[in-house]
């Protein structure tokens, strides 16, 4: 019986020996496994960027130029402080700070409306892109001060000819930012923008083409 109980004592010490074996077998395995999927990852990524996109397959059929309304300084849309302008949720575009007073047709078009608060303008161009004038942020709240208009709507215009004038100073004191978006509201699931400048901009500067694929 002593003997036995020895032999039994053995294997149990055998098969722990075993099994911390297939433990660290196992363990290596997986940080080997880990390595690999690590590796991968990363041969993924660089494969995504390296990929032409959809759209870069795509032939440009047309390019439509949108001018800036505004001189002051060009950024891009998605640095506007509003969440509702930098997510594209009106549309797609750029902003421009003003620095100057007047603010002048983008392009030879028709003024759709004037909002009663005149803080922004509809706009049509005889290309058929649909815009939004949009000076400052919050600046509806405002109800017109700070604003004079020179247009109405249904009124054709000539790119440069003056749309309105803003009072700088009152806007800065009064409103959260000056930021201004441009931008083209009725994009077609083929159109693009594309940020033509940044930064110093004078009114009527390319600020933002529309790539049209076919």
């Amino acid at each position: 019986m002593p003997r036995r109980k020895k032999v039994e004592n053995l294997s149990l010490e055998e098969m722990l020996m075993k099994t911390e074996q297939e433990i660290k077998t196992t363990e290596a395995e997986l940080k080997e496994l880990r390595l690999k999927a690590k590796e991968l990852r990363k041969k993924i990524e660089d494969k995504q960027e390296n990929e032409p996109n959809a759209d870069n397959e795509k032939k440009v059929v047309k390019t439509v130029v949108v001018s800036s309304p505004i001189t002051g300084t060009a950024a891009d849309l998605s640095t506007a402080p509003d969440e509702g302008f930098a997510g594209k949720m009106m549309g797609d575009g750029a902003v421009v700070t003003p620095e100057d007073a007047i603010i002048k047709a983008p392009e030879d078009g028709e003024v759709v409306f004037v909002f009663d608060t005149k803080h922004a303008i509809g706009f049509m161009t005889d290309s058929g892109l649909s815009l939004l004038l949009h000076i400052g942020i919050d600046t509806v709240k405002l109800d017109g001060k700070g604003f004079e208009v020179f247009v109405e709507s249904g009124q054709k215009v000539k790119k440069g000819e003056p749309l309105m004038k803003i009072d700088i100073d009152y806007l800065k004191e009064n409103a959260p930012s000056l930021v201004s978006p441009v931008l083209c509201t009725e994009l077609e699931d083929n159109q693009k923008v594309r940020l033509l400048k940044t930064g110093d901009i004078k009114a009527g500067d390319e600020l933002f083409a529309i790539d049209i694929y076919e």
